[in-house]
């Protein structure tokens, strides 16, 4: 068996993920594990959103048949499918269908941002995909965002990581009083950019799966610096 220090659940929206296990394993220590179960958005239709949020349900009882360490449920819309304000009993009911600690990818983001002190954030998003709640909810004030990708999920999963970063870099230029960049969506590459980008900003530098790792490995009770992925995982009790 792998996974001997944790089995990490997560319900990744997109029929196809490409992007998000590669980062993971890109990020975790040896000995962590990733149990992936996709969903069926691809369009981001209602049909599929509801379809989606109904096989997040029968995904997680699957993890708990498996004996998974936790579950993160990913995909903001596919959550708040049902109404953004229910997302925290849908998890909680989760939790105690399969006994198993859940938590999910909107939860990572405000836990991450918590952990950075982050107040004043600039947010490269999608066009396809309006997750504004994910931070919005969370009271801190938003100085600008640019959506950036393609209308359509697939390509937008193609699109190289520096141009990404390019456009962080202008968001940060309009804004200067900014202290937290904020990469959106986890289903593009952005985490070989985070360190980088750090360096040369001077500010907190944070993305959605850097964020969902990271929480996830310290409800998992891994706690341990690592480097080359931002301050967040640099200085995991910062």
């Amino acid at each position: 068996m792998y996974g001997t220090r944790a089995r990490i659940g997560y319900t990744s929206p997109p029929l196809v993920s490409e992007i998000f296990p590669y980062e993971f394993y890109r990020i975790a220590p040896e000995g962590v594990g990733l149990a992936l179960a996709t969903l069926d958005v691809w369009e981001h239709t209602a049909d599929e959103l509801d379809g989606s949020y109904q096989r997040t349900v029968r995904a997680a009882r699957a993890m708990g048949e498996a004996r998974i360490d936790l579950i993160v449920l990913g995909g903001v819309p596919v959550l708040s499918s049902q109404g953004a304000g229910n997302i925290g009993s849908f998890a909680k009911s989760v939790e105690n269908e399969t006994g198993i600690p859940v938590t999910t990818a909107p939860d990572a983001y405000k836990h991450a941002l918590d952990q950075l002190d982050s107040k004043r954030i600039v947010v490269v998003e999608t066009p396809h995909i309006p997750e504004r709640g994910a931070l919005d909810h969370a009271g801190r004030e938003v100085l600008g965002r640019k959506g950036w990708g393609s209308e359509r999920m697939v390509l937008s999963t193609v699109q190289p990581s520096d141009q990404v970063a390019q456009l962080g870099r202008e968001l940060v230029g309009e804004h200067p009083e900014a202290d937290t960049l904020w990469l959106n969506w986890p289903h593009r590459a952005t985490v070989d950019q985070i360190e980088a980008l750090e360096q040369e900003l001077g500010i907190n530098v944070l993305s959605a799966t850097q964020a969902i790792v990271w929480h996830a490995l310290r409800m998992a009770g891994i706690s341990e610096p690592i480097p080359g992925f931002g301050r967040l995982l640099r200085e995991p009790s910062a």
